[in-house]
């Protein structure tokens, strides 16, 4: 099987395990798929890991997570990965929510939802929508 492949399937596996509260075992899957993204020499690859690696920051809740999210953005950017940089924004902007709930989170959303729109997958601009209406009050009743 093929380093790309054997990576993709360990972040899959981190972010399962992420999603189940397991983030030790998470933690371990990362280091396999770092290990399998580097010896893959994928660009896109090494650019998913690095979203990997921010939600896995996110979860222990460690601020520096955004380090991760600016590397696979540049990436994303610099290949034009648009699929790669609208999840980064999504994740990216999760990250920013949890620790100071700024204007840059929500910032990131609108790119992610209109880049998820231009690509034609609706669950994820509906779910980069959904983002977008917990950040935004509602307007007041009259």
């Amino acid at each position: 099987m093929a380093a790309a492949v054997r990576a993709s399937i360990a972040i899959e596996l981190a972010e399962c395990s992420l999603q189940v509260g397991r983030l030790l075992e998470a933690e371990e899957w990362v280091r396999a798929a770092e290990e399998h993204a580097v010896a893959s020499r994928s660009t896109y690859t090494l650019g998913h890991l690095y979203v990997g690696l921010g939600k896995l920051a996110r979860a222990r809740g460690d601020a520096d997570g955004f380090l991760f999210f600016e590397k696979a953005l540049e990436i994303a950017r610099q290949w034009d990965y648009h699929p790669l940089e609208a999840e980064t924004l999504m994740e990216y902007a999760l990250l920013r929510r949890e620790l100071d709930g700024s204007d840059e989170a929500l910032s990131y959303l609108e790119r992610a939802k209109e880049i998820f729109g231009s690509l034609g997958n609706a669950g994820e601009r509906d779910r980069a929508a959904a983002e977008i209406a917990r950040m935004v009050p509602p307007p007041p009743a009259e």
